[in-house]
């Protein structure tokens, strides 16, 4: 039985691309983008990942951008969106008309994606890394991280109440952010 693609190029190329030691697992390869030293000295960069026939795309925000997406698109391709992912470095764009599906967090640091049009997208990065979490406006205002814990937790038990049992639902998505976007017609 041949290894899906991902499992074959994250956990070298990801590695190579963060200067880290070459894990045994792709969930191990995409976990080095914790924040440690490695985050808070490189400079952050953008890319875009596009599949014009879904009309989806992820914009990620993250130091080595270029690699990184160069790298995860080729697994997107195989693995969720069965055909090819354009690549656009250094420019953060989706399409006009595209509905947002998720907005990620990895971890504690400023590494962000934010992906249109392909719930399927968001699913594939939290289940190879559990890490990127779902990033909602529920860390405006909050002082620390307590706080944040707080209103997270907050959240969470309010969309289980709503949803009923057995039902798994996501936090709402906040409504902007920081970055520019450019909108495509």
């Amino acid at each position: 039985m041949q290894q899906p693609l991902y499992m074959m190029i994250a956990p070298i190329a990801i590695a190579a691309t963060l200067a880290v030691p070459t894990p045994v697992r792709a969930t191990d390869a995409l976990a080095t983008l914790h924040g440690s030293s490695t985050e808070a000295s490189q400079e952050l960069s953008s890319c875009t990942m596009a599949v014009p026939p879904a009309r989806a795309t992820v914009e990620a925000e993250i130091a080595n951008a270029a690699d990184f997406c160069e790298l995860v698109s080729h697994a997107l391709a195989a693995e969720v969106f069965r055909t090819p992912v354009l690549v656009t470095p250094a420019l953060l764009w989706h399409y006009a008309d595209a509905a947002l599906s998720c907005r990620l967090r990895y971890g504690e640091t400023r590494y962000r994606m934010t992906i249109h049009n392909s719930r399927a997208a968001c699913r594939w990065l939290k289940r190879l890394a559990p890490k990127w979490n779902l990033e909602t406006s529920l860390a405006a205002d909050c002082p620390d991280r307590a706080c944040v814990a707080s209103r997270r937790k907050r959240e969470r038990t309010r969309i289980a109440a709503e949803a009923g049992p057995g039902v798994k639902k996501e936090a709402p998505e906040r409504a902007g952010s920081g970055t520019q976007r450019k909108e495509l017609q």
